[in-house]
């Protein structure tokens, strides 16, 4: 059974690269469809779909397009997927509008059935939305704001707030620790602390970093040395789930060597 971190992570962001590719594939499909159509109908190649028919098919699109939407949303947690998600909010009524319309025939109880399908649909899309919003805020409240003004809360070290260790550093027998908090504008802070241990003769190392649960977007790392042996660092890559930092020691030694690095992260 492989059970490899590093494996997994990638498995996973390729899966999530896939839907997000085909989500947007799909949506850009339906929107060139209902362009299509609509020329047509207005410039009279289209003939008018019986009202049974016409109504049909436009349940069947709103249903589609709510149905990406929502399956959109509930992997909006993943990495990412916030750049992604932007363009399906964009394209699903734009998508809506058009094949309503082409499919829609003139005789207004017809129109009107469809319209207020498609109004009905998009009101309860937004309505779940903000609900979920809410539901999610109540779950993660940001901090109480300190009594103290602007200027005082700025001038406190973000170190000295989040950092899961003391001054002393890591404990001997600890390799990685980490901590995550809320920050006042309702993002997340990230703190870690890694050791690399290396052999005589041994340069670099990779650093893994897991971010569970995963962030609501990809975060901006920074990396500093905190203790050991003069190194370089490398961000090798950065997932809303994790990330790669390559530790490279100034000089190969015959004995061995310990690098602590500190990371600190922020996420929308």
């Amino acid at each position: 059974m492989d059970v490899n971190p590093t494996r997994a992570l990638r498995r996973t962001g390729q899966v999530e690269e896939i839907f997000a590719a085909s989500l947007l594939a799909t949506l850009f499909s339906m929107v060139a469809l209902a362009g299509f159509l609509v020329l047509r109908r207005y410039g009279g190649a289209l003939v008018s779909l019986p009202a049974g028919s016409m109504r049909a098919g436009t349940m069947a699109t709103l249903l589609t397009l709510a149905t990406v939407r929502l399956f959109a949303s509930q992997r909006s947690g993943g990495p990412r997927f916030r750049f992604w998600l932007e363009f399906p909010f964009l394209l699903s009524p734009v998508a809506a509008v058009g094949l309503t319309v082409a499919l829609c025939s003139w005789p207004a109880s017809s129109n009107a059935v469809c319209w207020s399908a498609f109004l009905l649909s998009e009101g309860a899309w937004v309505g779940w939305s903000v609900k979920r919003w809410t539901t999610r805020r109540m779950m993660h409240p940001l901090p109480a704001t300190p009594s103290a003004s602007r200027h005082e809360r700025e001038t406190i070290p973000q170190r000295e707030l989040f950092s899961p260790v003391g001054r002393e550093g890591l404990p001997a027998t600890v390799f990685q620790q980490s901590s995550r908090a809320h920050n006042a504008e309702g993002g997340e802070v990230l703190e870690f602390y890694c050791r690399s241990v290396f052999p005589p003769a041994a340069r670099s190392q990779t650093v893994h970093l897991a971010f569970c649960p995963p962030l609501e977007s990809v975060p901006r790392l920074r990396v500093d040395h905190f203790a050991g042996s003069p190194a370089s660092f490398k961000i090798a890559e950065v997932q809303a789930y994790g990330a790669r930092i390559e530790v490279r020691l100034a000089g190969i030694r015959d004995h061995q060597q310990e690098v602590v690095i500190h990371v600190h992260g922020e996420g929308d």
